[in-house]
């Protein structure tokens, strides 16, 4: 009998212990990141994240160019304002691209070539919200021989510049994947990333859920962003719950995973909990909200990863849900 369960602690320590290493490998932080700037060393240099501050995101672009790019000018959310930079000097024959997001669109892919010292050719690739789609703009310019490529989450611009873009580099985030959507389909969706326009999230501050003991009845997520602000996202669903509870994020914390189960009789949200993995490397499961009482049959569903954000759909409760991660 004690060997018995000598077995049974064992296995259990060992699954515990594959646990903690698998949080841990999901535990992948979103960070912004400075990109090697392609070109020559003509002109001066210019960084827009560091000259502006605080850059929410790029609003639009305009492009001089000719057979190389004789300018950029780059006109930037910033702290609610838009602040428009130039780099080069556009000449008398030059051509105009322009390029114009919406709110809820982004630039994910900026790809080019250099022309000996300077950029002689840019390609940019946007994406816009519940779209799988990408928008290409150009190519602008004709020459060059050597190829870059900057993905992820675009946000600003650095390099050097004089009378063309000699050298261009950007900041950027890694993009998000967004994942599958469990629960039914007969409500109003809703996504956090886009419909608060693409914010440069690099972790969720808190999340608050809403429950009673038969379903996930609304939820809402707090952001932290790249330059230290919060912001927060709408309530999804209705406040008829007999349980409140906030998951509370110190700095270091992530949630690695959102678990849950669907009723069978209508798909709605009937159970939800998230584990996160703390500063300290120790891991934390809170929930499940819900529980789905007196449903049997519920279907079981897992998204795993650094979790920075929630779509889904909802009415009077939470009837479908997915998230974003890295």
């Amino acid at each position: 009998m004690k060997l018995k369960i000598s077995v049974v602690l064992v296995i259990l320590l060992i699954g515990l212990g594959l646990l903690a290493v698998y949080y841990k490998k999901s535990s992948k932080v979103r960070k912004l990141t400075k990109s090697v700037a392609y070109g020559g060393n003509g002109g001066t240099e210019f960084d827009d994240y560091l000259g502006l501050n605080n850059i929410y995101g790029i609003h639009s672009i305009i492009i001089s160019f000719g057979d190389i790019i004789d300018s950029i000018e780059v006109c930037y959310a910033h702290n609610n304002i838009q602040r428009t930079v130039v780099h080069g000097k556009p000449s008398s024959n030059t051509q105009v691209g322009y390029i114009a997001l919406n709110l809820q669109e982004e630039i994910i892919k900026i790809e080019g070539k250099i022309d000996g010292e300077m950029v002689g050719q840019l390609t940019i690739t946007t994406i816009g919200p519940n779209s799988d789609v990408p928008k290409i703009y150009g190519p602008f310019g004709k020459k060059g021989t050597r190829s870059f490529t900057f993905e992820g989450q675009i946000l600003a611009f650095h390099g050097r510049s004089g009378n063309s873009l000699d050298r261009l580099g950007v900041y950027r985030l890694e993009k998000l994947t967004k994942s599958d959507q469990y629960g039914s389909t007969s409500a109003s969706p809703f996504d956090d990333i886009s419909d608060l326009n693409n914010p440069p999230v690099v972790s969720l501050k808190s999340i608050t859920v809403w429950s009673r003991p038969e379903m996930v009845q609304a939820i809402q997520a707090e952001y932290l962003l790249v330059d230290g602000s919060t912001l927060e996202g709408a309530r999804h669903g209705a406040n008829f719950a007999t349980e409140i509870a906030t998951i509370p994020l110190e700095d270091g914390d992530q949630i690695v995973s959102m678990d849950g189960k669907t009723n069978p009789s209508d798909k709605s949200i009937a159970e939800l909990s998230f584990t996160v993995a703390k500063g300290n490397k120790e891991t934390k499961t809170y929930g499940p909200y819900g529980k789905g009482k007196g449903e049997k049959g519920s279907k079981a569903f897992h998204v795993h990863g650094n979790i920075l954000g929630i779509h889904g759909a909802s009415g009077s409760h939470i009837e479908k849900i997915g998230a974003y991660y890295i």
